[in-house]
């Protein structure tokens, strides 16, 4: 039988990322239900960047290598910023003018632990009147009061009770109104699951007027919370779907603050996936990614997200961990969590809030990964430090200086930063190997697309003749394709696609014979590191071939 002539199909500004909602021969023909370690960004299919070296946890001053970080934070006094990294033991500042950690847990001079936590009771943080406070809900709140200082226990009293500290932990700290709010607190020995618990205006001393609690009603208990605007709000857990609730002001001086229910239709099971965003909260819920406006709970508008969850673990499910990943030209919804396959946390779920699509990463990296923060690399250097850094010399003036060129020394931009179980830190979205540039940090890329087949409204099968993809010209780049028909798993063609050629962008093709079949579908991959090829455009050409086998 003659074959039609082919005819090219030319798949472009790439939009729908990875798609596993419908079967893969009703996807869009830009979907891909398997995505790793690949973005779609303005249109373009790429490669994901790597992690670098940032930092390594110490203890006193041994540099340790088999603590898990658990909390990334922002110390702000006076709108400069310090960069607190937790672990679960000790506490560390890091240094960005000589990009060096000095621990600073219990005492400056012998430090000491102050935690007791495993690796998935992530810390929260909380800055107010120049003091920064810090909890997991296993340890006592711990508080820093910028440098110079320890990170300290924080001792709160709530009534007469003579015992040094009331509150032994808490899962959450807000400021509202000018009051220190405690959530989920731990008092005395007992646990309170629904308590709010409130201080005096601008004070921390619990046990003068104005203090008080309210335990919300409900046997369920807090999960997820942030604040929108000035109010808190929180997802609570329950056997079932859980709900929300949020802070209330009552105008009432002798309580000022109650639980108000929002709704008893939706809850969240993941404590540590609250994101603030958008001017709403978002959380990890029972079969979907929720977002609360203030006004309505509703799915997030993540492409077929809720499918995703079926790659979740979920007996890990709790240990996710979520955050907003704010840079000068990206924004992302960032969830960590563990593969159905995995006993660890060990993907990361991308959501690309100005493209509107989702991917997925992992690493080769044992270590990876536990928790993110983030940082703007500026330096907020001591006296003696201005002294050495605009000087050169002793004898100038540095009370000359004015506080604005202070704040601008170094050059600040937001980055992403990962805490892993390694006692590392690693800068995101930098270089292009995962966090040692040896065999280990290879970046393994896939990339399967939906069947392909324009001709199924005709009844008809196709055959593929050649495949043309249009990268950007990169001799260090390469990719190989492999292309399958039917559900077949095994490739009736392959070819190592090189980057390496003429021109900004250019056509690189494969042949694949006039394969006939009801669908195709092709497989991008490598497991290299330094290797980051771009891909404008993918171009089969199929001619249609017979009926489909029904």
């Amino acid at each position: 039988m003659i074959m039609a002539k082919a005819q090219p199909f030319l798949i472009a500004n790439f939009k729908t990322a990875k798609s596993i909602g419908l079967e893969p021969w009703l996807s869009p023909i830009d979907a891909f239900p398997v995505l790793e370690n690949m973005v779609v960004d303005k249109g373009v299919l790429q490669k994901r960047l790597g992690y670098s070296p940032f930092a390594t946890m110490k203890h006193g001053s041994t540099t340790k290598t088999d603590t898990p970080v658990i909390g990334i934070h922002t110390y702000l006094r006076k709108g400069m910023p310090n960069l607190l990294i937790f672990d679960n033991r000790r506490c560390n500042l890091y240094d960005p003018i000589d990009a060096s950690m000095t621990d600073i847990s219990s005492d400056l001079d012998t430090p000491a632990d102050i935690f007791t936590c495993s690796s998935s009771d992530y810390t929260k943080f909380c800055n107010w009147r120049q003091v920064g406070y810090v909890t997991n809900n296993v340890d006592q709140i711990h508080q820093w009061q910028g440098l110079g200082h320890a990170v300290v226990p924080f001792n709160i009293q709530v009534n007469s009770d003579t015992k040094t500290n009331h509150i032994d932990t808490c899962q959450y700290i807000f400021i509202i109104d000018d009051r220190m709010v405690l959530l989920g607190t731990t008092e005395f020995g007992d646990w309170y699951p629904q308590r709010l618990r409130y201080g005096p205006v601008l004070q921390t001393d619990f046990t003068q007027s104005g203090g008080g609690t309210d335990d919300a009603e409900t046997q369920e208990r807090i999960c997820a919370a942030g604040m929108i605007g000035k109010t808190v709000y929180a997802f609570f857990e329950g056997p079932g779907s859980g709900s929300l609730w949020r802070i209330r002001r009552t105008g009432n001086t002798a309580a000022p603050l109650e639980w108000e229910r929002i709704t008893s239709t939706e809850g969240s099971r993941s404590p540590h996936s609250g994101i603030e965003y958008n001017d709403g909260l978002v959380a990890i819920g029972l079969s979907n990614v929720l977002f609360y406006d203030g006004y309505q709970v509703k799915r997030l508008e993540l492409p077929a997200v809720r499918d995703v969850f079926s790659e979740f673990n979920d007996a890990y499910i709790r240990q996710v961990f979520g955050y907003n990943q704010r840079e000068t030209d990206q924004r992302h919804l960032l969830f960590t969590f563990a593969d159905a396959s995995s006993s660890a946390i060990d993907r990361v779920l991308d959501y690309n809030v100005v493209e509107n699509n989702w991917t997925v990463h992992k690493s080769t990296q044992t270590f990876f990964l536990n928790c993110i923060g983030g940082f703007n690399g500026q330096k907020v250097p001591t006296v003696d430090q201005l002294d050495d850094v605009y000087t050169g010399a002793d004898g100038a003036l540095v009370s000359a200086m004015t506080v604005d060129s202070r704040a601008v020394l170094g050059t600040p931009k937001p980055y992403t930063l990962i805490g892993c179980r390694n006692s590392q830190v690693y800068k995101w979205n930098d270089g292009e190997y995962d966090g040692t540039d040896d065999t280990n940090g290879k970046i393994a890329i896939a990339a399967e697309s939906s069947r392909w087949n324009p001709f199924v409204d005709r009844g008809k099968k196709l055959a593929c003749v050649k495949i043309g993809f249009l990268v950007d010209n990169d001799s260090d780049a390469s990719f190989t394709v492999s292309a399958y028909k039917n559900t077949s798993t095994t490739a009736y063609a392959t070819k190592s696609i090189s980057c390496d050629g003429s021109d900004d962008k250019f056509w690189a093709y494969m042949f694949c014979g006039g394969e006939v079949g009801n669908f195709h579908r092709i497989k991008i991959s490598h497991t290299e590191k330094g290797n980051t090829p771009k891909i404008h455009a993918i171009m089969p050409f199929f001619a249609p071939s017979g009926g489909l086998d029904l």
